[in-house]
C-alpha cells in the first residue's frame, strides 16, 4: 500500500489519533513523530519498502499525503518554513501547518 492510499483509507484515525494531539499549529517533523507513533507497524513497513534513504523518503511522502489531503484533514500549509528537529535531532527547514476548524 502506497503512503496516499494509507491516507486516503485512514483519514479518521489521523484526525482523531494525530492531529487532534497536536497543537493549532505543527511542524511536519512533529506530526511525523505522532504518525510514526500511532501508526508502528505501517511505518516501519514504508520505511522497509527503501534501501537507500528510508527516512528521508518516507517522510518526504508523509509531507506530501499532508498537502494532498489538506482539505479532508482541515489543515492548511504555512508559507513560511520552521526550522525545526527531525526525529534524530538534526535540525533541518521543514513546512508549518495550521488546523484550519
Amino acid at each position: 500500500m502506497t503512503i496516499n492510499k494509507f491516507f486516503e483509507n485512514h483519514l479518521e484515525e489521523i484526525q482523531r489519533d494525530i492531529l487532534s494531539k497536536l497543537n493549532r499549529e505543527f511542524s511536519a517533523h512533529e506530526f511525523i513523530q505522532k504518525f510514526s507513533q500511532a501508526f508502528q507497524t505501517e511505518y516501519t513497513n514504508f520505511l522497509s519498502k527503501y534501501k537507500s534513504s528510508p527516512f528521508r523518503i518516507v517522510h518526504s511522502l508523509i509531507a506530501k499525503a499532508l498537502l494532498r489531503f489538506s482539505l479532508e484533514l482541515n489543515i492548511r500549509k504555512i508559507q513560511e518554513k520552521q526550522t525545526d528537529p527531525n526525529i534524530f535531532g538534526n535540525r533541518d527547514r521543514i513546512s508549518g501547518w495550521i488546523k484550519t476548524n
